[in-house]
């Protein structure tokens, strides 16, 4: 799956849901594709999607 295909699962998932807890993030993304700051830039976006960014959903 391509890097772009992945990002736009997540905008999916977390508009569906409200919001992905930082695991969810980082599962995904971290060990594959991008550094520390290219994550917290990736959760910027999301976030500009209104996506809120949890630790843990309840």
């Amino acid at each position: 799956m391509r890097e772009r295909d992945i990002f736009e699962a997540m905008i999916d998932k977390g508009m569906r849901l409200g919001a992905l807890t930082v695991n969810e993030i980082t599962d995904v993304f971290i060990a594959e594709f991008f550094s520390l700051d290219e994550l917290e830039e990736l959760i910027r976006r999301l976030q500009g999607f209104g996506i809120r960014i949890v630790y843990e959903l309840s």
